[in-house]
């Protein structure tokens, strides 16, 4: 008898918990449930003997433990935690037969040695209860609720996975997977999901008419209670998808309109979010180690401690933001990957069916950060749904047949950000860039010398620090990426030029300039060199290891782009670059 309400509301001292049944599509289907909680809520270990090496205490702050768990008692570890259960099951032929068909084309697997010469009839022979596969279905329910099954019959093993699967907040079914997806939103009001991912998914395994009668005879007997606990899981399933859909209808749609069940789903988890009473906001900062409210999106990434991404895993990636909508706001998002150029270039931002016009903050290496204006007509409550759309994905492995990773890709954000509009002002993504000693040094150092009414050429995300001396330059994407303001660079207007040294793009050029009207080096570091009009300032010898580099640099892409050999700025910068080589000569 269901035990468990139809919706439910996680609670701050309630544990999510799936023990990932092998071979039930549960590594999607545990990306997909890490979705909604904050990276730091998710137990990193994803199997038993990782739980171990995880201090009690630290254990106890988990609200979300996933993976092949099914050995390890786990109230005991969060004493005084509800344990809400999830999980998957899957026909047991089928099941079965995909485990088998897993472990012969795993060489790392334990098991490999002792599988790769067999059959699956002896496969099927082979298995034991519960842990090596023997109606291992069974066997992990029950043990939700009684970590110690040694006493029990099957029978009794069986009756208590039966009791086990009616406490469930969730029982899913493969073979309905999207359904079943539709149905866990619905029971936590989250945003419907629509699955794209499919994580360490297998080749299609061996169907039941491919196999002999004895063989298909011989699993079936092995499977024997998770055939009767798959049916009574479906029966429940059924049951409650059924009375999902009728209470949706009832609330949310009409005998008079036809409306999609993702449509309904979506006012269910808006009216859900509502309950809430959490206040709509103009400044806001979504980094994508918080929950996901979108779709179109691949799983986090952890390149190191500091740093979260997702890449968009499809043409069209959506993300929902509870913004305040009575005024336009300024929007920013960092990207720090892109497979292809073409990519980026392609990319459009649309909010409520509006295409945003996107302007180039910075840009150095795989990292770039854009910026727009959304329009407040373009926001609605209590989400504002924003789009990016690209031209195309692609695997790694298109660029390198190495790379075992085969996932379709397209552009990797780590961070989306608004705040109202103010001229000169950022909502503050670019800065991890000044919080880095090369960054903030410079900074201090020109704010030291600088006057008033002076004007610096430097790269536009510069503008944040200096709003009255950096002009107002926005490069428009699509287009040739600019870092510093043509304009102002063509009328040599400029007091101050901070040179970004790896943004050897336009370095050729302003180095250029910049020798040819004399300004001076008059501070560098591992990442700039600040040059001067002020004859004041000591200038930093040629020799210096930072001016050197950079002088250098620069000549080689000026060179290198189709110059010809007597440009006269071509002749001044390799002359320059003689003298720095070999002093006196």
């Amino acid at each position: 008898m269901r035990a468990f309400p139809s919706q439910y509301h996680l609670q701050e001292a309630d544990v999510l918990y799936f023990s990932h049944i092998p071979k039930t599509a549960g590594m999607t289907f545990r990306t997909i449930v890490e979705d909604h909680f904050h990276c730091h809520e998710i137990c990193p270990a994803t199997l038993d003997e990782h739980i171990a090496s995880i201090p009690a205490e630290q254990i106890k702050q988990y609200r979300l433990f996933r993976g092949h768990l099914g050995f390890i008692d786990l109230p005991k570890l969060v004493p005084g935690k509800r344990l809400i259960n999830v999980n998957i099951l899957r026909e047991p032929v089928a099941r079965v037969i995909s485990h088998y068909d897993y472990i012969r084309r795993t060489p790392t697997d334990p098991r490999y040695d002792s599988i790769k010469d067999i059959s699956l009839e002896e496969f099927a022979e082979k298995l034991t209860l519960g842990k090596f596969g023997k109606n291992m279905q069974t066997y992990r329910v029950a043990k939700v609720a009684q970590f110690n099954l040694n006493d029990l019959s099957p029978e009794e093993t069986l009756e208590l996975a039966k009791q086990s699967l009616d406490q469930f907040a969730f029982a899913g079914i493969l073979e309905k997977f999207q359904d079943s997806l539709f149905l866990l939103s619905y029971i936590f009001g989250w945003n419907p999901i629509l699955n794209s991912r499919k994580e360490n998914a297998s080749k299609k395994p061996k169907t039941e008419a491919e196999l002999s009668a004895q063989t298909l005879a011989v699993i079936r007997e092995q499977t024997q209670l998770d055939q009767v606990l798959y049916q009574y899981a479906q029966e429940i399933f059924d049951s409650r998808f059924a009375q999902m859909k009728e209470a949706l209808t009832e609330r949310y749609g009409s005998k008079d309109e036809t409306i999609s069940l993702v449509a309904l789903l979506e006012k269910h988890a808006e009216h859900r979010y509502n309950e809430l009473q959490i206040p709509p906001a103009h400044i806001l900062t979504y980094q994508f180690c918080q929950p996901l409210r979108g779709t179109g999106w691949q799983r986090r990434e952890f390149p190191n401690p500091s740093t979260v991404f997702r890449w968009t895993g499809e043409t069209v990636s959506t993300i929902a933001l509870p913004l305040a909508i009575d005024q336009d706001l300024q929007i920013e998002f960092c990207i720090i990957n892109v497979l292809a150029a073409d990519v980026l270039q392609s990319l459009v931002l649309e909010v409520g069916g509006m295409a945003i016009a996107l302007s180039v903050l910075y840009s150095f290496d795989d990292t770039i950060i854009l910026q727009g204006t959304l329009p407040h007509s373009a926001l609605t409550a209590p989400f504002t749904h924003l789009t990016f759309k690209i031209n195309r994905t692609l695997s790694p492995r298109d660029l390198n047949p190495n790379e075992p990773d085969t996932r379709s890709v397209g552009l990797a954000f780590t961070s989306i950000t608004t705040f109202p509009i103010k001229p000169g002002n950022s909502g503050g993504t670019a800065a991890f860039l000044f919080n880095s000693q090369p960054w903030s040094e410079t900074v201090d150092f020109v704010k030291h010398h600088l006057q008033s009414g002076q004007q610096i050429l430097a790269p536009t995300i510069f503008q944040e620090q200096f709003p009255t001396h950096v002009p107002l330059y926005r490069c428009a994407l699509p287009g040739v990426i600019h870092n510093y303001n043509p304009e102002l660079l063509n009328s040599s207007a400029f007091d101050w030029a901070i040179l970004h040294k790896g943004m050897k793009q336009e370095l050729g050029t302003i180095l250029a300039t910049l020798l040819r009207q004399r300004y001076r080096p008059v501070y560098a570091n591992d990442v700039f060199v600040v040059f001067s009009g002020d004859r004041q300032l000591p200038a930093l010898p040629s020799t210096n290891v930072h001016v050197k580099s950079l002088y250098i640099d620069g000549l080689k892409h000026f060179l290198n782009q189709s110059v010809k050999p007597f440009h006269p700025l071509a002749n001044h910068l390799r002359f320059k670059v003689k003298q720095i080589i070999r002093p006196g000569n």
